[in-house]
């Protein structure tokens, strides 16, 4: 009985510690949220939703029922975050077809927020607090 419950554990351990080693720069993460804050407007709305990272080559923004909000091409991908579990950072020059910007994603402590500022006619600067990552 130890055997098996020994095992179980470092099969578990193993796959944890697999989950979160993950790099930005090669993974596809589901990074999801709660909480968006507008800088712009200034204010906090509690909005289910989640990203998708692409490893370096696509941002896709979704609601929490699944349908596409936006989707980025990335044309340069700035930092290096070999492990999510970690603190880093990853900074995603993107394009949308018809507007540029960037994607931050940053883990600071237990704290893991995404920071989208986009060129508009009506730009956008937001701070998506993030809840828990999946590797894809």
């Amino acid at each position: 009985m130890k055997k098996i419950f020994l095992t179980l554990f470092i099969l578990f351990f193993l796959i944890a510690s697999y989950s979160k080693a993950q790099s930005v720069r090669t993974a596809t993460l589901r990074w999801n949220a709660e909480r968006i804050f507008d800088a712009t407007q200034g204010q906090w709305s509690e909005q289910a939703t989640y990203i998708v990272t692409h490893g370096s080559n696509r941002i896709e923004w979704f609601n929490n029922d699944g349908s596409l909000r936006n989707i980025f091409q990335v044309s340069d991908l700035i930092g290096e975050w070999s492990n999510i579990g970690v603190e880093g950072y990853v900074q995603y020059e993107v394009s949308n077809g018809k507007y540029s910007g960037t994607i931050t994603i940053r883990k600071e402590g237990m704290e893991t927020k995404i920071l989208i500022s986009v060129d508009s006619e009506s730009p956008t600067l937001l701070e998506i607090t993030i809840v828990n990552t999946q590797v894809l």
